[in-house]
């Protein structure tokens, strides 16, 4: 792969993979390389952890723990207006995810935003409301909320 960069002289492009082009720039262009690279690094790696977000919401959804499902609903809870977008099918699975990949869409606006145009068409799984209403952490925005949220079992 060759990485390149460019400047504000739309003329001036450097490969950074060959040394003698590296070593004609000044040290304020070797530091905007070196941020550029690094924000790079941060979106490759959002990017695979997109990749991996989706593949789990695409598997088949795994068993409700409710300790897991507890966690999910208070890291949810804690950014909730930022999830008025999400369908009930979308808002039940992502509380049966992994608490890293919850916490990755909670914390993450883009990320959050992408899983959700992503992973459309999901339904609430089957008794999933009833062992909701069971959680010992406070559901009731979950469950009771404005018309975008309301939660039924698709049996």
């Amino acid at each position: 792969m060759k990485i390149f960069a460019v400047f504000d002289d739309p003329k001036k492009s450097v490969s950074l993979n060959e040394l003698n082009q590296i070593a004609t720039l000044t040290e304020h262009e070797l530091l905007q390389c070196l941020d550029g690279l690094r924000q790079a690094q941060r979106d490759v790696g959002t990017g695979q952890t997109l990749k991996a977000i989706i593949s789990h919401f695409s598997s088949p959804s795994p068993r409700f723990r409710r300790e897991r499902v507890e966690k999910n609903v208070r890291l949810i809870i804690s950014n909730w207006v930022s999830f008025k977008n999400w369908s009930s099918g979308q808002l039940s699975r992502l509380c049966l995810l992994t608490k890293p990949d919850v916490d990755s869409i909670v914390k993450n606006d883009t990320l959050r935003e992408i899983v959700r145009d992503r992973v459309s068409g999901l339904t609430v799984p089957t008794g999933f409301v009833d062992k909701l209403k069971d959680c010992k952490c406070n559901t009731s925005q979950l469950i009771l909320s404005t018309p975008n949220y309301h939660l039924k079992d698709h049996s």
